[in-house]
């Protein structure tokens, strides 16, 4: 028996981006719902800020995959200094404006959507849809937890 095959049908990639897309949501998601939670619910031992500053940092993880993956693609100066750019901003907010780095980086996930499909060649229908659904939900819970 072969040990390198395997029984199960491969999964194709563009299944495997729309999996590991949405499971790339699950901690934006739990984090999110225990910092609104009431102040008293802990798990794990994670309270209240402990859940905002993961969210944070998850956060930033996730943008500078983004940013990191548009090096790949890229085709024009602009394309890598906006990459540079966006990840730079990003930090600086998360580490000099605690207050305002949750609609910062909202906004800087805009401009990571915006110069994939502005300043990259024509991705396919279905992943432009893909990133613009993750995007705005991503968008949509930063701006969430700013207001509340």
């Amino acid at each position: 028996m072969n040990l390198t095959q395997t029984s199960a049908a491969p999964i194709s990639s563009s299944a495997l981006s729309y999996l590991l897309g949405y499971a790339g949501l699950l901690p934006f998601f739990a984090l999110a719902f225990l910092h609104l939670s009431s102040s008293t619910l802990s798990i794990a031992g994670l309270g209240k800020a402990d859940a905002l500053s993961l969210f944070g940092v998850y956060s930033l993880a996730i943008a500078s995959f983004l940013c990191g993956s548009l090096w790949q693609q890229h085709h024009s100066a602009l394309v890598l200094v906006s990459s540079n750019s966006i990840l730079l901003i990003a930090v600086a907010m998360l580490a000099w404006r605690p207050l305002y780095w949750l609609p910062v980086l909202a906004l800087l996930y805009l401009a990571i959507l915006l110069v994939e499909r502005y300043g990259l060649p024509q991705q396919s229908k279905a992943y432009s849809r893909l990133r613009l659904q993750l995007s705005s939900i991503v968008i949509t819970l930063h701006l969430v937890l700013f207001l509340f």
